[in-house]
C-alpha cells in the first residue's frame, strides 16, 4: 500500500478476535472487505447443524464485492480463524479508495477477471466434450471516460481486429462500433452482438472472444502499464468498470449453472433465454374492458407493417396518487400495460413514446430476435405475462434503436419492468430490475445525455432507486445536487426537499 495513514482517513481498518463474524449470511450492507492480516473461514449456514465450511481466506483475499457493488444479500458468512485485521471498503468511500490505492484496485480488477476466464474456461471445456457452442451473453454497459491519454489511444479502420485473446488488455471504445465474436475465425465461430461508445472490452478475452471494428473506431487500451495514472485521474470510471464486471461475473455464472444443469436449448442458449433467472409466470390479468381504452393503428418502422394495439386515454384519467420516483396510480387502468408495443409480425418491441425510431434493418432484427421466437409463443396485452414480454423484448431492441440515448431509454425500460414486479408482490425480481434501471440512468446520467428539460425528474429518480436499495449515501448526495440544479421551478426543489429530509430522518432513526 501507498500510504496506509492516507488510506485509514478514507476506509475503516477493523481487528477482529477468533470466531468472531466479520460478514453474516443474509445480510445487505453495500461494504465489502480484504483481509489485511490473518486468515478467515467462509461458511454456509454458520452456526446451524447443516454448518459447511466452504473455504479458507488467508492475507490478501478480498470479499464481498457483489453486496458492494450489486446490493446482493451475502451468501454466506465470513469468520475469522486468528487474529484478523481487515480493510472495509464502502460504496461511499470506493472511488477514494481506489484512486489512493491503484495497488489493491488492479489485484481486485485482475480477481475478477481471472473468475470470468475461469468460468468461461469450464464451459468451453464441456461445450467441447458435447459438441455444443456455449454461447455466453453479452450485456452493455455505457460510462464516460473524461480524460483520455494519447499514448493510451489507438484508431482501427472497419474490418480490423481490435483484440484476439491478448491478455492483460481492457478496451474502451471512445468513438465507434465493435462486433464480438465467439471463436472468431476459428470453427463454431459466432457474433455475439455490438459494443458501442461507452463500453468496454476485454476483461474475459483469452481466445474465445474477439473484437472487430464494424466502423472506424477510437480505442483507449487500459493494462498494466497505464492502469495505476488511469486509476487516479479516473476514479468514477474505475469504480463502473469494477460495478460492471461484478455484473458480468454473475450474470455469466447464472448463465452456466443453467448450462452444467443441462437446461439449455439445443441451440446452446438457456432454456429461458429473454427472462433473467427468478423470473415467474404471473398470475394476473389486465383490464382490457375500460371504457378509456381504444383501438389504434401502428405501422412498424422494421418491418413496416400495420398492427392495432389497446391505448389508453390518458387526458381523461383520473390520477389518484404518484410514488416519489414519479410512478402514476390512476383509477380503472394502468397505462403501464399498454406502453409497451410490440409489432406481432417482426417482434420489434419498444416504449410507445420511442416506437417510431429505428436504425437497424428487418435482417439484424430477424438475426437478434431469433432465438427468442423460437422459445416464446407470441401473446400481446393479454394478462400481465405478455406485458413482461413486451418489455423484456424492448429491453432487447432498445441498444440496437437508440445509440446516443440508449442508456435513458434502457433506464426507462428497467425502471417498468421494476413496477410491474412490485405489482406482482415480488420483492426480489423488483431489486434485480430496479440495480439494471439504476445502472442505465447513472450511465445516462454520467455521460452527460440526459436532456435539461428531464434532468430534475431523472436525477430524483436516481436518488430514489439507490434510496430503495439501500444505498443511503449515494441517494443523498445525489439528491442535494438536485436541489441546487440551476432553473428548476420552486415546485420542483420542494419536492426534492421533501425526499431528502424524509430519507435523512429514516437513516437517523435506524
Amino acid at each position: 500500500m501507498n500510504d496506509i495513514e492516507n488510506l485509514l482517513k478514507i476506509a475503516k481498518v477493523e481487528q477482529f478476535s477468533p470466531n468472531e463474524i466479520i460478514a453474516e449470511e443474509g445480510a445487505n450492507p453495500d461494504s465489502m472487505f480484504i483481509l489485511l492480516k490473518g486468515c478467515a473461514g467462509v461458511y454456509k449456514n454458520y452456526g446451524k447443524n447443516n454448518e459447511k465450511q466452504l473455504e479458507v481466506l488467508n492475507t490478501g483475499a478480498f470479499f464481498g464485492e457483489m453486496s458492494l457493488f450489486l446490493g446482493n444479500k451475502r451468501l454466506d458468512t465470513v469468520v475469522a480463524e486468528s487474529d484478523a485485521v481487515v480493510l472495509t471498503i464502502e460504496r461511499i468511500n470506493a472511488r477514494q479508495v481506489f484512486a489512493a490505492e491503484p495497488d489493491i484496485t488492479l489485484f481486485i480488477m485482475e480477481t475478477l477477471f481471472a473468475r470470468l476466464n475461469y468460468i468461461l474456461a469450464e464451459c468451453e471445456e464441456r461445450a467441447a466434450k458435447l459438441g455444443t457452442t456455449p454461447k455466453p451473453p453479452l450485456k452493455e454497459y455505457v460510462f464516460k471516460v473524461n480524460n483520455p491519454k494519447g499514448d493510451c489511444l489507438y484508431s482501427y479502420k472497419k474490418g480490423e481486429t481490435l483484440s484476439r485473446g491478448k491478455a492483460q488488455n481492457l478496451y474502451f471504445i471512445l468513438n465507434g462500433k465493435a462486433q464480438l465474436y465467439f471463436n472468431y475465425g476459428k470453427a463454431g465461430e459466432f457474433p455475439l452482438g455490438w459494443f458501442t461508445t461507452g463500453n468496454f472490452f476485454g476483461e474475459s478475452i483469452l481466445g474465445s472472444i474477439a473484437a472487430v471494428a464494424a466502423e472506424d473506431t477510437l480505442i483507449l487500451v487500459l493494462n498494466n502499464r497505464t492502469a495505476h495514472k488511469f486509476f487516479a485521474n479516473e476514479p468514477e470510471a474505475t469504480f463502473r468498470i469494477i460495478e460492471t464486471t461484478c455484473d458480468r461475473l454473475d450474470i455469466l455464472h447464472n448463465h452456466y449453472e443453467a448450462f452444467f444443469a443441462n437446461k439449455l436449448t439445443t441451440d446452446g442458449y438457456r432454456s429461458h433465454i429473454l427472462f433473467p433467472d427468478g423470473h415467474k409466470v404471473y398470475e394476473g390479468g389486465i383490464n382490457r374492458k375500460c371504457k378509456l381504452l381504444f383501438e389504434r393503428y401502428h405501422s412498424c418502422p422494421i418491418c413496416k407493417k400495420k398492427f392495432v394495439a389497446a391505448c389508453v386515454r390518458e387526458k381523461d384519467l383520473t390520477l389518484i396518487s404518484s410514488d416519489e420516483d414519479f410512478r402514476p396510480h390512476y383509477n380503472e387502468v394502468d397505462p403501464l400495460h399498454y406502453s409497451a408495443l410490440t409489432c406481432p409480425q417482426c417482434w420489434f418491441s419498444a416504449p410507445e413514446e420511442y416506437f417510431t425510431s429505428a436504425y437497424y434493418t428487418r435482417t439484424i432484427f430477424e438475426e437478434k430476435l431469433a432465438p427468442y421466437k423460437l422459445q416464446m409463443k407470441y401473446s400481446f396485452q393479454q394478462d400481465v405475462n405478455s406485458v413482461f414480454n413486451s418489455y423484456y423484448l424492448a429491453s432487447v431492441c432498445a441498444p440496437l434503436c437508440y445509440t446516443t440515448n440508449a442508456p435513458l431509454v434502457m433506464g426507462h425500460i428497467w425502471q417498468r419492468i421494476a413496477w410491474l414486479y412490485d405489482d406482482c408482490n415480488d420483492p426480489a425480481m423488483r431489486d434485480m430490475a430496479l440495480r439494471y434501471s439504476l445502472n442505465y440512468f447513472n450511465s445516462a446520467y454520467a455521460t452527460g445525455i440526459i436532456p435539461a428539460k428531464q434532468l430534475h425528474h431523472t436525477m430524483i429518480v436516481i436518488g430514489v432507486q439507490n434510496f430503495r436499495l439501500g444505498r443511503y449515501y449515494e441517494a443523498l448526495a445525489i439528491l442535494d445536487k438536485t436541489i441546487n440544479l440551476k432553473g428548476i421551478s420552486e415546485s420542483n426543489r420542494l419536492k426534492t426537499s421533501e425526499i431528502l429530509k424524509k430519507y435523512r430522518d429514516s437513516k437517523q432513526n435506524d
